[in-house]
């Protein structure tokens, strides 16, 4: 198996045509099988048996695993299918946009005509009454001056005796005189202090003031030039009266005509006219005063009460062409014509309408589970996973849905964006491969909800496509940026070629064309910073390991590292040549060297807890296993990789390094202890000869091609520290000594290794290790003997040849 270079989760490799296929891998039925180097194992080829009756079918579905990809697939069908029905009959235009085809009437429905109806409404807001209400304090001081005058001049005997105040509409002896005489025909047990006439004629002027209110100037220009006919009176003792607005008088002096025949309707004449018109002018108050709130109020309420006025329109009835700018009436009038053929459907073929919905997506659902188990079925292990593919697929078309119909003038930026992002995450959490079954998913459930032309599922095809050649292998910040700002110029170009392609050929197109390639480019781009965003919680949800954490777990720095360099430096050495060799060896056979590389740093960290037992440490050459059996010593060896496994659950290690943890020695056998219990059971009669199963590694065997290549690194560097003279030929002897040891020993049995990626990594091994531990020159002392020095370059000789 092997890492994807997206997420470094281990995938089987397969074997191209004319290769030698995988160590273990199965014979073909129809030829005799090949000689195995490790022997045929119990069950290691499986194979799929079909249910040959209804019984062997019965009991493969009644498996919890099969309920519950049913049941996930079900639920998948139903969701979908919703989303379908839902949106389809929820049609969405966009007003301002181009339209891609021709709409007519399907069936003659009656709708409101809303311009018809918005005017009728308007219209009787504007002829609404204004609203007045009388200033009682105004008018009560009035009919008080008018009362009482009589009374008041028959206390003077001339006008030149009037206080101010009065002179200001008593200006002369005959007006005096007209007024004072009221005064003396007043009854001696009347309560008025004037004659009864004076009295009368004064409440007909009140009465008068009442029905035609004076109005300031301004407020009289404004009531004359509305729209409304009528004003509306109100009292604070008496109900509301209505007049029409040439009942108003203004109180200007230019209007004089209008107040004198309001006195001579009241029954003032002459002199006395004269009075009353002047003392309406002498203090210009304005009798009703313009109410604005409540005139706004009455408008609206005759704004509602307009009925609404009805259109009938015909099957066949153009609504709007292809390339036509859409308008807002034509967009309301689309959606009512909708509603209406709905509403005309009978049920059965509305319930057959979500029989075809739940039909094609229960197909679409089987289709991608089996695209998934097809593509990723060692990936896809745990029904949950199944789950939230199914999840993503049904969340970017639900968004996509909605945002078409919260912004229907962004399409392609509202068709791209989340199945994009959806599809980022597909890549990374699962394998770059099923992003694009996911992207097709995605549309087969838009096209129908949202009516959808072929060009949308070009453009997601082509983001997809982009997006899985370029996030391969994260393994830095800018390699995001990158892939987003290479998403945005791809899906820029896509869209304008496809608007050119697929849309009405008009001028106006162009610009609405370019409109959608930027918009769609920032879609991209956006998709792309949100996806570096959440990043770090995928990794964490799906437990995966981006090339971007990798390079963050070889620095140095990381506290678990520099923890192994100040409690075991020898071992962390060790580490960092393994990984150095691990590396070259896996970038031979194409495997995830950036993986094998971290996982090489960490392979021993186990031993800081005991670094002494460990010869790499033993810096004073004190042997601690002297002092022990070799039963205790065994314990101590192989307990480093169970104190490792728990250092990196502590440290929160990706789960996909613990792999390397656990494997490194596989089951191979711990020799050095093992020869040296047999021989103390050879000197004691009575002890007992030691089982080789004993003192081997618990394992697991490698599963992966770069644990294999970490435990052939692991076993040939510690062998090469010890060679006096590592020559080239010395090295690669080494190499191939340890590599088929580990292969007969069957540690690879259950690892995708094959034979040629094998003598591959030998190579590579062997040349790094040469570059390593190249030969050097030893230079001879000036007391050395000639026979010596001779000697001396002789061996050099040698050894450049052989380096050479």
């Amino acid at each position: 198996m092997s890492w994807s270079s997206a997420s470094s989760r281990p995938t089987p490799k397969r074997p191209k045509p004319g290769t030698r296929p995988p160590l273990g891998a199965s014979p073909m039925p129809d030829l005799p099988a090949p000689k195995s180097i490790r022997g045929r194992r119990k069950g290691s080829a499986r194979r799929l048996v079909l249910p040959r009756d209804r019984a062997a079918l019965r009991d493969a579905l009644a498996t919890p695993a099969t309920a519950r990809a049913i049941l996930l697939g079900v639920l998948f069908a139903l969701l979908a299918s919703a989303i379908v029905v839902y949106w389809l009959e929820r049609p969405v235009f966009a007003p301002g946009r181009i339209m891609d085809a021709t709409r007519v009437v399907r069936v003659d429905f009656t709708v409101k005509d809303v311009d018809a109806t918005e005017r009728e409404r308007e219209l009787r807001r504007q002829r609404a009454p204004r609203v007045y209400n009388a200033d009682a304090a105004v008018l009560a001081e009035i009919e008080s001056s008018l009362i009482n005058l009589p009374a008041t001049l028959a206390a003077v005997s001339t006008v030149d005796e009037l206080a101010p105040e009065i002179r200001r509409f008593v200006r002369n002896a005959e007006q005096f005189n007209a007024v004072r005489s009221q005064a003396a025909q007043a009854p001696p047990d009347s309560p008025s202090p004037a004659s009864s006439a004076w009295s009368t004629q004064v409440q007909r002027l009140m009465s008068e003031l009442r029905r035609r209110p004076l109005l300031s100037s301004e407020e009289f220009q404004l009531a004359r030039t509305d729209v409304a006919e009528r004003l509306e009176l109100r009292f604070p003792d008496q109900p509301a009266e209505t007049r029409t607005k040439y009942d108003a008088i203004s109180i200007d002096t230019a209007h004089l005509s209008d107040l004198l025949d309001l006195a001579n309707r009241a029954g003032f004449y002459g002199a006395a006219a004269d009075v009353v018109v002047q003392r309406l002018t002498a203090d210009p108050r304005p009798t009703f005063a313009f109410d604005r709130e409540a005139t706004e109020r009455l408008r609206d309420e005759e704004a509602r009460g307009a009925p609404a006025l009805m259109v009938t329109h015909r099957q066949g009835e153009l609504i709007f062409r292809r390339g036509d700018l859409l308008t807002d009436a034509q967009r309301d009038l689309a959606v009512a014509e909708h509603a209406a053929f709905l509403r005309s459907l009978p049920l059965p073929v509305r319930v057959a309408r979500w029989g075809g919905a739940l039909g094609i997506m229960s197909l679409l659902s089987f289709a991608l589970y089996g695209a998934m188990r097809l593509m990723v079925s060692d990936v896809l292990a745990g029904t949950w996973r199944s789950g939230v593919v199914y999840l993503l697929v049904l969340a970017s078309a639900a968004a996509t849905c909605w945002a078409m119909a919260f912004a229907p003038r962004l399409p392609w930026a509202a068709v791209v964006f989340p199945p994009l992002l959806a599809a980022m995450i597909t890549i990374v959490a699962f394998h770059r491969r099923l992003a694009v079954p996911v992207a097709i998913a995605h549309y087969l459930i838009c096209a129908p909800a949202m009516t959808l032309h072929v060009g949308y599922l070009v453009a997601v095809l082509a983001a997809v496509g982009i997006a899985a050649w370029r996030l391969g292998e994260i393994r830095t910040r800018a390699d995001v940026v990158r892939a987003s700002t290479v998403l945005g110029a791809g899906l820029a170009i896509t869209v304008l070629c496809l608007s050119l392609l697929i849309r009405p050929t008009m001028t106006a197109i162009y610009r609405e064309a370019l409109v959608d390639a930027a918009l769609a480019a920032s879609a991209g781009f956006l998709a792309g910073a949100l996806f570096l965003v959440i990043l770090p919680g995928i990794e964490r949800a799906f437990d995966v390991t981006t090339g971007m954490k990798l390079s963050e777990l070889r620095d140095p720095r990381q506290p678990l590292l520099r923890l192994l360099q100040q409690r075991a430096p020898g071992t962390y050495n060790h580490s960092l040549s393994v990984a150095t060799i691990a590396e070259a060896a896996a970038d031979a056979i194409g495997a995830n060297s950036l993986h094998v590389y971290v996982g090489a740093l960490y392979h021993d960290i186990g031993k800081m807890n005991k670094p002494d037992y460990f010869v790499e440490n033993q810096a004073s050459g004190i042997n601690k296993h002297n002092k022990l059996s070799p039963a205790m010593s065994l314990l101590v060896i192989v307990g480093h990789v169970k104190d490792g496994l728990e250092l990196a659950r502590e440290y929160a290690l990706p789960r996909s390094l613990h792999h390397y943890i656990e494997s490194h020695h596989g089951t191979t056998l711990v020799e050095y202890f093992f020869d040296r219990a047999r021989r103390q059971a050879e000197q004691d009669d009575d002890a007992d000869a030691p089982s080789e199963i004993e003192y081997r590694y618990p394992g697991p065997k490698p599963r992966t091609r770069e644990a294999a290549i970490l435990m052939i690194c692991d076993a040939v560097e510690s062998a090469a520290r010890t060679m006096a003279e590592p020559t080239p030929a010395r090295i690669e002897a080494l190499v191939h000594t340890f590599a088929q040891r580990r292969l007969n020993d069957g540690q690879f049995d259950e690892c995708e290794l094959t034979l040629r990626e094998l003598a591959e990594i030998e190579r590579a091994i062997t040349r790094t290790l040469c570059s390593i531990y190249h030969g050097r020159i030893a230079y001879p002392r000036a007391d050395q003997p000639e026979a010596s020095k001779e000697s001396t370059r002789q061996r050099e000789h040698t050894a450049a040849e052989q380096a050479g």
